[in-house]
């Protein structure tokens, strides 16, 4: 018997996902929800949002990659998880709103730097190992 699966959101009907689909969409529920957002268990969840703010320090990208690994330990089968890696792949001047700085108060605005971190989840999967990346703009 096949079972379809309903994506209410679109409202299309679409096959059942493989097992490397619904491994990854469980990755990406574990890291883009809020801790204590799931009512079935409110510790699963990482608060990225939280990380985004503040200075790119060493101890910062360990906290990073530390939340992010304890909840994939925690929200995934073990074994599964093969371990992360977080690092800066660009660091911007940028204004408290988020727009470009004008050269010339470049050197007023170093405060507003804005960074983007690269993140790098190794899974291992019945068909060997799946790499997943993502970034995330500081």
């Amino acid at each position: 018997m096949a079972h379809t699966r309903v994506d209410l959101a679109l409202s299309l009907v679409r096959s059942e996902p493989s097992k490397l689909e619904a491994l990854v969409d469980r990755v990406r529920i574990l890291l883009e929800t809020k801790p204590g957002a799931l009512p079935y268990d409110k510790r699963l969840g990482c608060d990225l949002d939280a990380l985004s703010h503040g200075a790119v320090t060493a101890s910062r990208l360990a906290e990073t990659q530390g939340r992010i690994d304890g909840v994939l330990a925690r929200g995934l089968p073990d074994g599964v998880h093969g371990g992360t890696e977080v690092r800066v792949i660009d660091v911007v001047a940028g204004t408290a709103a988020g727009g470009p700085v004008p050269f010339a108060e470049r050197a007023l605005a170093s405060n507003g730097a804005r960074a983007t971190l690269a993140v790098r989840v190794q899974l291992n999967t019945e068909s060997g190992p799946v790499t997943l990346d993502a970034n995330l703009a500081r």
